[in-house]
């Protein structure tokens, strides 16, 4: 190497391990200092200062990191400044964790591979566990519960979708192929065809995409629009949304780490926290619905009521705040309407059709009275089309479904033995399920379809909760364990996890909820506060106990600065637990 054009070359990136840093892309360099060690010469690209320093120096100045002996860039904005931040936390974990060096970025084979698979997407891609294993989880799901099937380990596997549907249909045929009415993963493109692979085998079984992720894909299409050319629209709609929650975040941050004092003219901006009240006000039937969802409680009926509600309260909400009348345009509801109708299309499946026209709550007054804008599943054209699909696959003999025809008519127009006075007025007043039971027996088809349909859940959430278990039971002191005793340890654990909760000891005394930690503790005194944040995410059932919403203000003197500090900092708490909750699902994180 010649150490003369290595000392006068300060613009060619990449000539030293150092230049690797990632926010050397967001400053010019002009060139070395003679005799300054590592010193250059450089040019904000924000801001347009000059400045003199090391790669230190330029951090500080355009992160706003006081006492390293630069000015703040004065130009950067909110946004910038966690990009950066998230960008320069990747390069440090890179190094730290995985022990590699600096000059491996300049390496042109990594460089070359690194940016393929930032770049496209990798088929068969399944979430590894904290051991770095690929895992793939079966759960059965009907009325009675939940079961755990097996955790298969996916090393050295090529996870496209012939490997996964295998695995599928084999624990397909495990259960019973009669048994099984709907299979549900995430919406990944590969799980997708999988379940397309298992619908031509066993035409009776429907892949369905989970409700939540596809809420979660909703959610950060709105709360994190990127700026690309093809969402050109949407993020100059909704891009204020992420800059109120990273503004928010870093306020946060500043107020625990500097003075109160100077964080002071924020929190009493009103504008400020109105904006967190909108987004807030506008997310919440979206977060109301995921959480909903998100749980092992029956509700593939409910999707396609919960759906319409949660569009018509955000379009009631935006409309509110924007103080527009219902026949007006919003462009930024144009904006999530389009969000959330395109989610919903992809997502919508016959299954979700029939289960919603085999509700008795959805053919009675009390149900259109509160709905007055929804048309009853027997009345919907396009139910009304996907249900037929469904009943086809269900029930492939001509003779059969009509049979079954027959039977739904005599349901929907509550004629013969449903035009009983006992069967009409429990149609509103009794558990779907259990007026099958009772006023169904008389069309024995369609009772043992609604059976089926109205027990299942419609989110693969159980199955993502125990990624852990796999690394609890295979650990370093264990690592001996041949892969099917593995298997049948986290089946024994779970399983006595599941059934557990079915007891009344799991939800009093000395061992309520004992498990909801995970395998990662041994208690919940264990866990840490932004811990059991997290864990609510996973278990609706915490946030309840956790989170008390009731908590009586114990007031405050408003003449001293402190409290009045002190008050504005719970406020913001607050807020920015929703908040982080909420980009928590955004960010899938």
């Amino acid at each position: 190497m010649n150490s003369e054009n290595a000392s006068h070359s300060g613009g060619d990136e990449g000539s030293t391990p150092q230049d690797a840093r990632p926010l050397w892309k967001f400053v010019t360099k002009l060139g070395r200092i003679e005799g300054g060690g590592g010193n250059v010469s450089f040019t904000c690209n924000i801001c347009k200062g000059a400045y003199k320093g090391s790669y230190s120096r330029v951090k500080a100045h355009l992160l706003k990191i006081s006492g390293n002996g630069i000015k703040a860039c004065p130009k950067v904005t909110v946004g910038q400044i966690v990009e950066m931040t998230k960008l320069e936390d990747e390069a440090v974990q890179r190094k730290e964790r995985g022990g590699l060096p600096f000059n491996l970025a300049r390496n042109p084979y990594y460089v070359r591979a690194f940016s393929f698979a930032a770049n496209n997407n990798i088929a068969g891609y399944v979430p590894p566990d904290p051991q770095r294993r690929p895992l793939i989880n079966f759960m059965a799901v009907n009325e009675g519960g939940t079961m755990f099937i097996r955790a298969v380990n996916c090393e050295g596997e090529y996870k496209d979708k012939w490997f996964i549907s295998t695995l599928i249909k084999e624990v397909i045929v495990e259960v019973g192929v009669a048994n099984v009415v709907q299979i549900i993963t995430d919406n990944a493109p590969v799980c997708k065809a999988a379940g397309l692979l298992v619908e031509q085998q066993y035409p009776h079984v429907f892949w369905t995409p989970c409700v939540v992720h596809t809420l979660n894909l909703a959610l950060k299409n709105i709360c994190a629009a990127k700026n690309t050319e093809a969402n050109g629209i949407t993020y100059e709609e909704c891009h204020w949304i992420t800059e109120i929650a990273a503004s928010a975040l870093m306020i946060r941050n500043f107020i625990m780490n500097h003075s109160m004092r100077l964080a002071i003219k924020k929190c009493l901006d009103d504008s400020w926290w109105d904006s967190i009240d909108y987004i807030l006000d506008f997310t919440e039937p979206i977060y109301e619905m995921l959480r909903a969802t998100d749980t092992d409680k029956p509700c593939l009926h409910l999707v396609y009521d919960m759906w319409d509600n949660m569009i018509s309260k955000v379009k009631e909400t935006i409309y509110k705040h924007e103080k527009k009348a219902h026949y007006e345009e919003s462009s930024f509801w144009g904006v999530v309407h389009k969000v959330l109708e395109d989610r919903w299309s992809k997502s919508n499946t016959p299954l979700h059709c029939l289960a919603h026209s085999l509700n008795p709550r959805c053919s009675t007054k009390e149900w259109q009275s509160q709905h007055p804008d929804l048309t009853p599943p027997q009345s919907d054209a396009e139910i009304s089309r996907m249900r037929k699909i469904c009943l086809k696959r269900l029930f492939p003999n001509d003779d059969t479904r009509r049979e079954v025809n027959v039977e739904l008519a005599r349901f929907f127009g509550c004629l013969d033995d449903f035009a009983d006075e006992d069967s009409l007025r429990d149609r509103w007043e009794m558990d779907p399920i259990k007026w099958w039971l009772v006023h169904g027996s008389a069309t024995p088809h369609l009772q043992s379809i609604s059976l089926k349909l109205l027990g299942h859940v419609s989110s693969s959430s159980c199955c993502e909760r125990n990624w852990s278990t796999y690394a609890f039971i295979h650990s370093t002191r264990r690592n001996q364990i041949t892969p099917q005793r593995a298997q049948d340890l986290v089946f024994v654990h779970n399983n006595l996890r599941l059934l557990s909760r079915k007891t009344p000891q799991y939800f009093q005394g000395d061992t309520k909820m004992w498990d909801v930690a995970g395998d990662a503790f041994e208690t919940i005194e264990d866990v840490g506060i932004l811990e059991i944040a997290n864990l609510s995410l996973d278990e609706p059932e915490l946030e309840s106990v956790l989170f008390d919403e009731n908590t009586e203000d114990p007031g405050v003197d408003n003449d001293n600065l402190t409290h009045l500090m002190t008050r504005y900092l719970d406020d913001l708490t607050n807020y920015i637990c929703i908040l982080e909750e909420l980009m928590c699902y955004c960010y899938g994180v």
